[in-house]
């Protein structure tokens, strides 16, 4: 939860509290206690017990009480980051007019601009934001001039979002191209190897694959310069632009790179990076569209696959069969598969002991599992997870989407798709009727 990351950050210790014991805490700050230890607790205590609205008043209450130079000790200044969320709050000014400052204390380039981000996106942006039905004019018009460059930005991302999950692929293309070549922070909005893989398979102009050829060789220069798959999408990039020899040269480096990463983890190494290779020296194009083709459909058999859990046991999805599976491709950096999380909880709680469960399998990569680790703690999903570090997985379900979930009866046959929110109660209820 958020309470696990502030403590270890923060290192104070909280209070364990169950909510009767919150609730009588609370009365005495609401009574008048103000003393800044019981308030830094009080307020992690609240956010354990997802008492959000309190966690943030109290939060404040503390924040508040700081001084100029008490807000820039790194362990309040990581208490005001977790517990900053609207623009009116006092530490949204400071990561907003100091984030120099801000950014150095934390020891996190950009930290101070993602949170004035996250922050006008919530208040300014997300309540206009209607997939399929959003006035993209008046959205430009309303957003125009406010808070600089970065609105601007805001207008990119969402039309290169509504175009990756529309498959409306010009338009995609055409975003692509503004959001990245006006937007330097590679931990932006997307996963960048995702959204460059799909320029790959599905865009032609030159001009476009070239941005995104120079996109994935500074994300992987900066912080990805041993992951097969990112250098695979690298690798096939250089080879739709031209550039042979370069891109046979860095997938000979990407099936040498997996093989060695098979034999430390005592698995196979994904096969699809040398039959590119092959293709590469044959000169045999790579970007042929497989997109609708690949995506398992209702009535179809899930494809088997094995990966390892969370503890690194090896799983296979195949021995679950006689049960209700619903797999579920997540990852943590990705927004709605997080706001989709309490409605999975909730299936999984109401249908656990009737022959159903839940297997989730993230797209996070494996520099990352740390952060996958924590989505699931901070989430509460208490079912199986899997790693998909080499991305077979995704493969074998077209997962470039997130979310994205197939429903598996006890033969193994897929009978429902792409179920979110009350879609998903809806399918489950009836099932299990």
């Amino acid at each position: 939860m958020l309470l696990l990351w502030v403590i270890i950050t923060s290192g104070v210790q909280a209070q364990d509290l169950n909510s009767t014991e919150f609730n009588k805490q609370y009365a005495e700050y609401k009574a008048g206690k103000k003393d800044t230890a019981f308030l830094k607790n009080l307020a992690m205590a609240a956010a354990k017990v997802r008492e959000a609205d309190k966690a943030h008043e109290i939060a404040q209450a503390f924040i508040n009480g700081l001084s100029k130079e008490e807000q820039f000790k790194k362990h309040n200044l990581l208490f005001a980051y977790m517990f900053t969320t609207k623009s009116s709050d006092k530490a949204f000014k400071l990561f907003k007019d100091q984030s120099v400052r801000a950014n150095e204390v934390l020891g996190k380039k950009l930290a101070a601009e993602r949170k004035v981000n996250s922050v006008l996106y919530a208040e300014e942006v997300k309540p206009y934001i209607k997939y399929g039905s959003t006035d993209w004019a008046g959205f430009e018009k309303s957003i125009k001039g406010k808070h600089g460059n970065l609105f601007q930005q805001y207008y990119y991302t969402e039309r290169l979002r509504n175009a990756f999950h529309n498959k409306l692929h010009e338009e995609f293309g055409k975003f692509y191209a503004l959001y990245y070549k006006s937007n330097e922070d590679t931990y932006g909005a997307f996963n960048i190897n995702n959204v460059s893989w799909r320029i790959f398979e599905q865009i032609s102009d030159s001009k476009i694959i070239e941005i995104a050829v120079a996109t994935m060789k500074n994300y992987i220069d900066q912080s990805d310069k041993d992951n097969p798959a990112s250098m695979d999408t690298y690798a096939n990039l250089l080879y739709k632009s031209g550039r042979i020899a370069e891109a046979i040269a860095m997938q000979e480096k990407i099936v040498q790179l997996s093989e060695e990463k098979a034999a430390k983890g005592n698995h196979s190494p994904n096969p699809v990076f040398k039959e590119t290779l092959a293709k590469m020296k044959a000169g045999v194009k790579t970007w042929v569209s497989k997109v609708e083709k690949l995506t398992p459909k209702a009535g179809e058999a899930a494809p088997d696959f094995i990966q390892a859990d969370s503890l690194g046991k090896k799983v296979t999805l195949s021995s679950y069969k006689g049960k209700y599976v619903l797999l579920d491709f997540w990852a943590s950096w990705c927004g709605p598969c997080r706001v989709e999380s309490p409605n999975l909880l909730k299936a999984y709680d109401k249908y656990k002991n009737k022959n159903f469960t839940i297997i989730g399998v993230t797209r996070d990569e494996e520099k990352d599992k740390g952060k996958w680790l924590k989505a699931i703690t901070d989430d509460g999903m208490t079912w199986l997870q899997l790693s998909d570090f080499d991305q077979s997985a995704a493969m074998l379900y077209n997962a470039v989407s997130l979310p994205s979930n197939f429903l598996i009866d006890p033969t193994g046959k897929i009978i429902a798709t792409n179920l979110r929110g009350d879609g998903l109660e809806r399918v489950l209820k009836e099932v299990f009727k």
